[in-house]
């Protein structure tokens, strides 16, 4: 203990051998894994597999991405996880903060579970979204792989409602679901419009906003905003029971 309490100190006061020991405990469980018990520092890195409960993750910008760094810092990274500590300390420190940056990555967990335990973690997912300026049109497109193929017809009708209005989704329920996933992904191209639940908190305000219109609206904006919110409904549900999907 008097060891452990004098090594705390002088960590705590020698700021390059600090940010090497956190990027080597990091590497341990993410360029290289089950290799936890090779650092001293008391530091679990909990990664939840979004693959696993993702549609068409194959095909996700996000994913590739992540691979992409992976492959590159895994060229770097010694393979012997007892040479990592040292290679550590030989980096500068716009290397590790890059090694910190991409290992701390993978802990992140924005997920709405459901029944939603995690509302003050999701709270500070949005404004960790907010720091990076984060747009999803960037990483996802609904596509009928993507999203449309994994709703029923009165999921892919209520959709397009929100797309584009009644008037182009009123023919979807006389369509094959194949037909129908494909029409509204010919119908979404270019829109940039995202599912509500991966819309930023901002975006589903003004949603919320326009389907709380004033009485003094005239009807057929009542009843798009109408339609609007019953989508966004639909869509939570969908998300939180992926079972009802199919």
């Amino acid at each position: 203990m008097q060891r452990t309490a004098a090594l705390r100190l002088e960590f705590a006061n020698n700021h390059h051998v600090a940010l090497a020991s956190v990027v080597h405990a990091l590497l341990l469980q993410t360029v290289l894994t089950h290799f936890r018990d090779h650092s001293c520092l008391d530091i679990v890195l909990t990664s939840k597999s979004v693959e696993a409960s993702m549609k068409a993750p194959a095909s996700n910008l996000a994913i590739a991405g992540l691979a992409e760094l992976a492959e590159r810092f895994g060229d770097h990274v010694p393979g012997n996880p007892a040479d990592i500590f040292e290679w550590c300390l030989e980096r500068d420190q716009h290397e590790l903060v890059e090694l910190l940056a991409f290992a701390s990555a993978h802990s992140i967990d924005a997920v709405k579970d459901k029944y939603d335990f995690r509302k003050t973690q999701r709270a500070h997912a949005e404004m960790l979204a907010d720091a990076l300026d984060l747009d999803m049109t960037n990483n996802f497109e609904a596509t009928a792989e993507s999203y449309f193929n994994h709703l029923t017809r009165d999921g892919i009708e209520a959709a397009l409602v929100d797309i584009k209005g009644p008037n182009f989704a009123s023919g979807v329920g006389r369509m094959k679901k194949a037909e129908a996933a494909a029409y509204s992904e010919a119908q979404t191209k270019g829109t940039a419009w995202l599912p509500s639940p991966i819309r930023p908190a901002k975006a589903a305000a003004i949603v919320a906003e326009r389907v709380s219109v004033d009485d003094d609206s005239d009807d057929e904006a009542h009843g798009v905003a109408d339609d609007a919110g019953e989508v966004d409904q639909l869509e939570d549900k969908l998300m939180q029971f992926p079972e009802a999907a199919e």
